[in-house]
C-alpha cells in the first residue's frame, strides 16, 4: 500500500519527517500506523457506502 498508493506514500513521508529523531522502529511504526489508517478508512467507506 505504501509502495503503490500516492496518498498513503505522501502521508507516510510526512509522518517520518515530523519525528524529532528517527528510531530503529520508525519504519515498523509507520507501517503499523498506515495499517490502522487503512482499516479505519475501509470501515468508514463501508459505513457511509461511498467510494474512495
Amino acid at each position: 500500500m505504501l509502495r503503490f498508493n500516492l496518498d498513503f506514500r505522501a502521508w507516510a513521508k510526512q509522518g517520518r519527517a515530523d519525528r524529532p529523531m528517527p528510531t530503529l522502529f520508525s519504519g515498523r511504526e509507520i507501517v503499523g500506523a498506515a495499517l490502522n489508517r487503512l482499516l479505519r478508512l475501509a470501515f468508514a467507506l463501508v459505513r457511509n457506502q461511498t467510494y474512495y
